[in-house]
């Protein structure tokens, strides 16, 4: 009976669930921000149900001047669960434009014909998860992998006290497993998401900010993201580009043919 006592809290141990999402944030000032910042966006439970979402976006490119030197609009389509995939359609230059992600790889097409250069892939990497990864905000936090560290409060340009939460990933993670390290910026009165700052290497950091928030279908998201460049110091440089969503819409049906890549 002593073994068979000491043999069934193992055999619960074995048997007991993974953690779920929220249960991955840390125990701490970290998790707390993150957390905040989930229910002010909604809740889990609002996002959890979301399994697509489909919207049409504005970017408007612009010179160091501060010059519109492009706009553009984007169709994006994300399969959100169970399984990761993204579609970018656009106009660049009088050509259409496809990037897709089948979770897998990532394609761009261009005029109908995929342009197989190691540039255009990586390239095709970095536009389907920024787009999903950024869209996904604050949601996007617990995902397995990434680790939070709390660096206390501090202001924002515009004098908001903002609780500011570092983020690393671990080897394997995403698409940032190890290379990229995001901090983000938390309204300490509201808890809502206002900006990240993305440093991709010591000499390339971004700065994005989150603005004009909107329900959408029982999620409160923004509407517009600035992209700044930053320096190392955390001096912000010139606005890059300027993003609205213009329509947005969850759960409409997505083929799987939508995210295939095309045969070669």
């Amino acid at each position: 009976m002593k073994e068979l006592a000491a043999v069934i809290p193992f055999l619960a141990l074995l048997a007991s669930p993974p953690p779920t999402p929220l249960e991955r944030l840390p125990q701490n000032a970290a998790g707390a921000a993150v957390r905040r910042a989930i229910e002010h966006a909604g809740g889990w439970s609002a996002w959890e149900v979301k399994k697509t979402a489909e919207l049409k976006r504005t970017t408007r490119r612009l010179r160091p001047d501060g010059s519109v030197d492009e706009t553009r609009t984007e169709v994006h389509r994300y399969r959100l669960r169970p399984a990761f995939g993204v579609r970018i359609e656009l106009e660049e230059h009088g050509k259409k434009v496809l990037f897709v992600n089948n979770g897998r790889f990532a394609s761009k097409v261009v005029d109908a014909r995929e342009d197989l250069s190691l540039a255009s892939g990586r390239e095709a990497r970095d536009e389907t998860f920024a787009a999903s990864f950024l869209f996904g905000l604050p949601f996007k936090l617990t995902d397995a992998g990434a680790r939070l560290e709390s660096l206390g409060q501090g202001p924002l340009d515009d004098g908001t006290v903002a609780e500011r939460v570092r983020v690393t990933y671990e080897q394997g993670a995403g698409d940032a497993g190890g290379q990229h390290t995001w901090t983000y910026f938390f309204d300490a009165q509201s808890g809502a998401l206002r900006a990240a700052r993305a440093d991709l290497s010591p000499d390339k950091s971004f700065y994005f900010e989150f603005l004009d928030e909107k329900s959408f279908d029982g999620l409160r998201l923004p509407t517009r993201i600035r992209e700044s460049t930053m320096a190392a110091s955390g001096k912000r440089g010139s606005l890059i580009s300027e993003s609205t969503v213009d329509e947005l819409r969850f759960n409409v049906p997505l083929d799987d043919s939508l995210f295939a890549i095309p045969p070669r």
